[in-house]
């Protein structure tokens, strides 16, 4: 790492959701279903107080796999299938195209920091 760069803080979150109102009956969602997604965000943080804070959270989120209660792996783990690693790349480089792509159509030429 060079001058002020900083290494990426990687935190673990654990979170329960539950929806506000009553799924409607056209989603027949199968209880035990697990989603395995990628979030790319921005996030900011305001201080509440010396020991609270708030965050807000803004990005994008990509399904990389899913599990139906009665298979014993990851979609991505089936024959036919993308892994996980394929898809994260899969993402990471249409993000990276967009990212270039609304550089191009701002200045209208790359800046040397997208080449």
């Amino acid at each position: 790492m060079q001058g002020n760069e900083r290494r990426p803080y990687i935190r673990e979150v654990t979170t329960a959701f539950r929806r506000w109102k009553r799924s409607g009956s056209d989603r027949m969602e199968t209880t035990g279903l697990s989603r395995w997604s990628f979030i790319m965000a921005h996030q900011r943080v305001r201080k509440l107080d010396q020991d609270e804070y708030e965050t807000f959270m803004e990005g994008v989120k990509y399904k990389v796999a899913h599990r139906r209660p009665h298979w014993r792996a990851w979609s991505s783990e089936y024959p036919g299938n993308r892994t996980e690693r394929e898809v994260l790349i899969a993402i990471l480089e249409e993000q990276l195209a967009k990212l270039k792509e609304e550089d191009y159509i701002e200045t209208g030429e790359y800046s040397p920091n997208h080449t």
